[in-house]
């Protein structure tokens, strides 16, 4: 077999790997999908106070009392999942938040619902019963 050939041959094989890799790469899954619908920040804020009993004005404390941190997690988390155009350094800049605090937020609820934490998931799911009523 020539070099030539040799060459051929091999990039044939590169060829196949990159076809089947970027079949892969393009069917990403994504567990925590739902279809993007708009509402505002206010009627995220009024359902955590509802569900949770966390008024804005507690979220906006600088504390890190537990309930108030995961009250403002779980703020980030929904208007992220569930609002187009909106980045991340205008939702956390009504709690006066770093954006990166916010998408540490964001990957923290993803984490508790991943793992089937409890009463993450039960908050989750009533705030978001709340909203879409």
């Amino acid at each position: 077999m020539t070099s030539k050939e040799q060459y051929e041959q091999l990039q044939m094989i590169i060829d196949e790997a990159e076809r089947k890799i970027s079949s892969i790469i393009e069917k990403p899954v994504n567990v925590f999908y739902t279809p993007k619908s708009n509402y505002s920040s206010a009627d995220v804020i009024r359902a955590i106070k509802k569900v949770m009993g966390v008024t804005k004005e507690q979220m906006q404390e600088r504390t890190r009392k537990t309930e108030i941190v995961r009250a403002r997690q779980i703020f980030c988390y929904l208007m992220n999942k569930r609002t187009n155009n909106i980045s991340m350094g205008k939702i956390t800049y009504q709690f006066d938040r770093h954006r990166t605090t916010g998408i540490h937020s964001v990957d923290t609820i993803k984490g508790l619902l991943k793992t089937n934490d409890f009463q993450t998931t039960v908050w989750v799911s009533q705030i978001e019963k709340l909203i879409n009523q």
